[in-house]
């Protein structure tokens, strides 16, 4: 005769415990989430930084090192 009783009780002890490693997959999930929104405005600012320090080095080739190495314009 199968005993239910202690079936049920590990049936149970499982579940908890999928129950806890469920919670702490979550707050990593949130954690990893996290991570990726506050990256999503770094890479924007990275290519801004670029594109300015582009622009001013263009600028600075162009127009003001000719200038002081005494090439006619």
């Amino acid at each position: 005769m199968p005993n239910f009783d202690r079936d049920i009780g590990e049936h149970g002890a499982r579940l908890d415990m999928i129950e806890k490693d469920l919670s702490s997959i979550k707050v990593d999930v949130r954690e990893i989430r996290d991570a990726l929104v506050s990256a999503k405005g770094g890479w924007k600012m990275l290519m801004a930084a670029g594109a300015l320090a582009g622009a001013v080095g263009s600028f600075v080739i162009t127009k003001i090192l000719p200038f002081l190495s005494g090439a006619p314009k």
